[in-house]
C-alpha cells in the first residue's frame, strides 16, 4: 500500500514525500499506472513547494544560499550575517526560510498575567508556564526550562533538564542521566553530578560512580554541605540523624558525622521510629535500639510498627502483638488482619474474632462477620442468623426484641437493618427507631436518610417525618442541605423541606471539591452552588470550579473565566489559560503567528 504524504514544510533539511525512488519502482513493478501518474503528477507539481521551506528549531545552523547563519541566545533563535553581525535579534521560537526567500519568524507565545476581574498585570514571553509554588514558575523555551518568579522574571538558567516537584524550597532536578538539587530561589545547591540522589525529610544521599562500578556515597544537606563520604555498596536517609549502610553484603547505621553507631552485621534494616528501628537477622524480624542493641529479640518473621512501642508480628505457626516494654501481647495461630481500629483473627474454618490495637481481645473467633469500626463507636457482627454490635471496650449488643436478618454499615448513629424482609434503623443500643417498614434504605446523613416505598425513594428524619415524598427512582445521600436525585434518567436536587430546587432535568449531576455541582445537558456544563441555585447554565464544554470565586470555561478550543455566578471576565478568546492557585493569577496566551522578518544587514 502507498501512503500519499506530502508536506508543505520540512524541518531543518528533512522532509516526508513521495520520492522519484518510489515512482520508479512503481514504474518497473507496472503495477496501478493511474495511481502511479497522478502520484508522479502530484509530486512534480509540489516539489517547489516541499523543498522551498525549512524551519529551523534549535541552533546553529548555516544557511548556504543567504550566507546566513541561525543563532541562539536563552533558548530563543535569531540571525547573523556571514560577518557575524545580528540582523535578526534572537527573540524567535522558530526561523523559517520561505520558498520565496524570504525569512519569517515564530515569536515565542505571548502570556498576558491577569487578575480574575480581567486586569492586566504584566506580560511575558514563553512557550510553556506552569505554576509550581509559591511566587515560583516553571517556564519553558523550546526544549529547555528554567524557573520564573510569578511575574516572569528568570531567576534560573535554562537549561535541557527535568524540574520535578517542589518539596518545600528545593527540587530534584535530572540533566541527561545525572541528578542534583534546585532551590526556589533558582541556585543548584546540589550540582547535577550524582547518578542517584535520594532526597529525604533533612537530608539527602547521592552516590558517584567510580570506575569498576564502585560507587561512593555522600551524605548531603540541603544547602549542598557533605556531612561525610563513604564507598560502600547502599546508603539510605534513615530519620533522627541516622542512615543506613550497606557494606559487604549486611546492613548497620551512622551518625550525620558519618561514625558508625550501629554495626554493618543485618540482612536488611528499616528507619528509626521513636529510637527504634526493625533489623532483619538470620531469617527473623526483631528491633534494635540506637546502640544496636535488641529490644526485641529477633524470632519473628516479619515485623511491622503499630503504635508506641508496640508491633505486629507475623510468623510461619503464630500471628499477633508484641510491645518493647509489655513483650507479647497476644498470639494466635489463625490469620491476623488488620482493620482501621484493631485486627480480625480468622481461624480454618472461615470464622472471624476481633482483637484490640492493644491486644485484648473484643470477640472470640467464633463469628461469620464482623465488621470494621462504626463512626468510631461500634463494630458490627453476625453469628449464624444472629447479629450484634460491639463497642471499642467489649459490651456486646445482641439480645434484641426482633429478630434482625441483615445489618448495614452506620450513618450518623443509626444502623440500617432488615427485619421481616423489610428494612428499618435500630440506634447503637439495638432498640428500633424506624419500624421496618421499607423496601430500601440508605445511611442517615445529615439527619436524613434515603427510603424506598412502592419502588420509589424519598426522604424521612430520624424520628421517621417523610420530608421528601418517594417519587425518584434514585436518591444519594444528603450534604450541605440537599441530596441529588435522579428520575428516568434525568438529576436534580431536593432540599431538607422537600422542595426540588434544582429540576430534574440533567443528564449528569455531580459535587466538586467546592460543594458546588457541575451539571451536564446536551453534551454542555453549567453550574450550581451548594445549595442548588443555578449559577451557570449549561452551555460550555468544559467548566472547572477552581474554589475561589471564578470558574474556568472552555468553548471548543478557547477558555475564558467566570465568576462563580456567571458573570464574564476573562474573555473566551484564548487558547490557553493557566491558573496559578498560589498567587491568585492567570496566564492567557493566544497562539502565535508567522511574522516576516526585515534582515538588517550592516554597511
Amino acid at each position: 500500500m502507498l501512503t500519499l504524504g506530502l508536506s508543505a514544510q520540512r524541518k531543518h533539511s528533512s522532509c516526508h514525500i513521495i520520492t522519484s525512488a518510489d515512482i520508479m519502482l512503481f514504474w518497473k513493478q507496472k503495477k496501478n499506472l493511474p495511481f502511479l501518474i497522478l502520484c508522479a503528477v502530484f509530486y512534480l507539481s509540489l516539489l517547489p513547494v516541499a523543498y522551498g521551506q525549512i524551519i529551523y528549531e534549535s541552533a546553529p545552523h548555516h544557511i548556504t544560499e543567504h550566507n546566513l547563519n541561525i543563532i541562539e541566545q536563552d533558548g530563543k533563535l535569531g540571525v547573523t550575517n556571514g560577518k557575524g553581525n545580528v540582523v535578526v535579534p534572537a527573540l524567535y521560537h522558530k526561523i523559517r526560510i520561505n520558498k520565496d526567500n524570504s525569512i519569517s519568524g515564530l515569536p515565542l507565545r505571548e502570556w498576558l498575567i491577569l487578575d480574575g476581574d480581567n486586569n492586566f498585570i504584566k506580560k511575558v514571553n514563553y512557550d510553556t508556564i506552569d505554576p509550581i509554588a509559591k511566587n515560583l514558575l516553571k517556564v519553558g523555551i523550546g526544549n529547555k526550562v528554567g524557573l520564573a518568579d510569578v511575574g516572569g522574571n528568570l531567576i534560573s538558567e535554562l537549561r535541557e533538564w527535568k524540574i520535578f516537584s517542589f518539596e518545600g524550597q528545593y527540587a530534584l532536578v535530572k540533566e541527561g542521566d545525572k541528578y542534583g538539587v534546585l532551590n526556589a530561589g533558582g541556585s543548584l545547591t546540589v550540582p547535577v553530578a550524582y547518578d542517584t540522589l535520594i532526597l529525604g525529610e533533612d537530608y539527602l544521599v547521592g552516590a558517584l560512580v567510580k570506575e569498576g562500578k564502585k560507587k561512593e556515597w555522600h551524605a548531603l544537606q540541603y544547602s549542598g554541605e557533605i556531612l561525610f563520604k563513604r564507598d560502600c555498596d547502599a546508603l539510605n536517609i534513615g530519620n533522627q540523624g541516622y542512615f543506613s549502610f550497606l557494606e559487604n553484603s549486611s546492613w548497620g547505621f551512622l551518625n550525620y558525622k558519618g561514625e558508625r553507631t550501629v554495626p554493618n552485621q543485618y540482612d536488611a534494616v528499616q528507619p528509626f521510629i521513636n529510637g527504634r528501628a526493625i533489623a532483619h537477622y538470620m531469617g527473623s524480624d526483631g528491633v534494635i535500639n540506637r546502640s544496636g542493641e535488641w529490644v526485641i529479640r529477633p524470632r519473628k518473621d516479619r515485623l511491622q510498627h503499630l503504635i508506641d512501642d508496640i508491633y505486629v508480628f507475623y510468623s510461619k505457626n503464630e500471628n499477633g502483638l508484641i510491645s518493647v516494654s509489655q513483650g507479647e501481647l497476644y498470639s494466635t495461630p489463625h490469620e491476623f488482619i488488620p482493620l482501621s481500629h484493631g485486627f480480625l483473627e480468622k481461624n480454618e474454618n472461615g470464622q472471624y474474632g476481633l482483637i484490640s490495637p492493644k491486644g485484648e481481645r473484643l470477640l472470640i473467633t467464633a463469628y461469620d462477620e464482623i465488621s470494621d469500626l462504626q463512626n468510631d463507636t461500634v463494630y458490627l457482627f453476625k453469628k449464624g442468623a444472629q447479629w450484634g454490635f460491639v463497642t471499642k471496650t467489649g459490651r456486646i449488643k445482641s439480645d434484641f426484641k426482633t429478630p434482625i436478618q441483615t445489618m448495614f454499615p452506620m450513618g450518623d448513629q443509626f444502623v440500617g437493618v432488615k427485619i421481616d424482609h423489610k428494612y428499618g434503623f435500630v440506634d447503637t443500643n439495638g432498640d428500633l427507631r424506624i419500624a421496618n417498614r421499607y423496601e430500601a434504605i440508605g445511611r442517615f446523613q445529615e439527619n436524613m436518610a434515603a427510603v424506598k416505598l412502592m419502588g420509589k425513594w424519598g426522604y424521612i428524619d430520624r424520628i421517621e417525618r417523610l420530608f421528601v415524598q418517594p417519587r425518584y427512582d434514585e436518591a444519594f445521600d444528603f450534604e450541605n442541605g440537599c441530596a441529588i436525585v435522579g428520575q428516568g434518567g434525568l438529576y436534580g436536587l431536593v432540599g431538607t423541606r422537600g422542595e426540588e430546587i434544582l429540576k430534574v432535568e440533567y443528564d449528569s449531576l455531580y459535587r466538586v471539591p467546592s460543594g458546588r455541582f457541575v451539571l451536564l445537558k446536551n453534551g454542555k456544563q453549567g453550574l450550581a452552588s451548594q445549595n442548588g441555585s443555578l449559577r451557570i447554565r449549561p452551555r460550555y464544554d468544559e467548566l472547572i470550579d477552581l474554589d475561589n470565586g471564578y470558574v474556568l470555561i472552555r468553548r471548543g478550543d478557547k477558555y475564558g473565566l467566570l465568576t462563580e455566578n456567571g458573570v464574564n471576565t476573562i474573555p473566551l478568546a484564548y487558547d490557553s489559560l493557566v491558573y496559578d492557585p498560589y498567587e491568585k493569577v492567570y496566564f492567557a496566551s493566544k497562539s502565535p503567528t508567522w511574522q516576516q522578518l526585515m534582515i538588517n544587514q550592516p554597511k
